[in-house]
């Protein structure tokens, strides 16, 4: 009875890998919604499908009826039949992801980094015209309380939704259910604005920079969150426009740094020429330059962003004895002593000013002792 019962799966699911993909969804009550929109532009998404190598295998994300009926009642559309062609083609691009990926794929340590169909300009500007990405991972709480641990996916703004049902084979790859539809990336500058990082969106644009950092293709941005801006104001206010300049750079990375490309100790090269930023891993959390980020790999249009809230990882802070600047801009103003540091008791005051203005400043072993 055993040996049937296997060879009858098996013979299902040969069954359901020689069927087109729209064989296998319309033969599953709750993706009739998306079944709909299959049938209405199948055209557009066999262009889709297509414009991946014949030689490579699909993985697509396909939201059930609960995910796309939510959609179509935020975007006051009466049924799936009336949704535009020009909403369609991004959409489905990005719920098209390249090569055979399953959720054992997704929910590797460190989550991973997923390419898309998904190359329209206004939601994807990468270097070598690569197509927009997704970050897969475990989520945390399921991580805690069972070895099968639910897959979030995350996409643009931060939005993630998670896979209910994985691994459905059809003639050209595989699917996975989700709750949820994909959310489409947008600029940087509202993306982090959005997160939470609104103020430094406003300095940005003091020395006109938002074009660069929303223009700049494959990019990471590390932005010091409100209440981060907040605390530095007395600094921030008496910077020059020069100064807000090179301090903004040391918050950019010319390459998209995700947390999947990230090791502790790590030592990344920032935009402005000779500064690096140290990355620093505690369990699940992320600090760079000592900072920890409130939010990782926060998918925008030209990148990924991360959002800071200027709070020091304790075993930093255990092993900080003194602080060391750059002589040629501090000593004067602060009183450096003539060997270019600040004595413990000056460090502790300054620390947070530091943080956020390290633009002129060396970090860990080299200004922190």
């Amino acid at each position: 009875m055993y040996c049937k019962r296997i060879a009858a799966v098996a013979l299902l699911a040969s069954t359901a890998s020689a069927q087109t993909f729209y064989d296998v969804i319309q033969q599953q009550p709750t993706l009739s919604l998306f079944a709909t929109i299959i049938k209405n532009f199948n055209t557009t998404f066999n262009e889709i499908i297509s414009s991946i190598s014949a030689s490579e295998l699909r993985t697509i994300l396909v939201p059930n009826n609960e995910a796309v009926a939510s959609y179509l009642r935020q975007s006051n559309i009466r049924s799936a039949a009336q949704i535009s062609s020009e909403v369609v083609r991004p959409f489905l691009s990005y719920h098209v992801l390249m090569n055979n990926v399953s959720s054992k794929d997704f929910s590797q340590p460190g989550g991973s980094i997923v390419e898309s169909a998904l190359k329209d300009p206004e939601f994807a500007l990468l270097k070598d015209n690569a197509g927009q990405v997704v970050f897969a991972h475990k989520a945390v709480e399921a991580a805690q309380q069972a070895k099968d641990a639910a897959v979030e996916v995350k996409s643009g703004i931060g939005e993630s939704v998670r896979i209910v049902q994985s691994n459905i084979q059809f003639d050209q790859g595989q699917f996975h259910v989700v709750d949820g539809l994909l959310t489409l990336p947008i600029n940087c500058s509202k993306t982090i604005a959005r997160r939470g990082a609104e103020r430094l969106v406003t300095y940005i644009g003091r020395v006109n920079l938002l074009d660069a950092l929303d223009g700049t293709p494959g990019a990471t941005c590390f932005a010091p969150s409100d209440a981060a801006i907040e605390s530095a104001l007395p600094v921030l206010m008496n910077l020059t426009d020069a100064e807000l300049v090179d301090a903004i750079k040391f918050h950019t990375l010319l390459d998209p740094y995700y947390t999947k490309d990230l090791t502790d100790g790590q030592l990344v090269e920032t935009a402005l020429a000779g500064r690096s930023v140290r990355v620093n891993i505690v369990g699940e959390d992320y600090y760079f330059n000592g900072v920890k980020a409130i939010t990782t790999n926060d998918i925008v249009r030209n990148g990924v962003a991360y959002v800071l809230d200027g709070q020091r990882s304790a075993k930093e802070h255990d092993n900080n004895k003194e602080c060391h600047v750059d002589k040629y801009r501090y000593e004067h103003k602060y009183g450096v002593r003539g060997d270019g540091h600040l004595s413990r008791e000056h460090c502790d005051r300054r620390r947070r000013k530091w943080h956020y203005l390290y633009a002129n400043c060396k970090w860990h072993t080299e200004w922190c002792r």
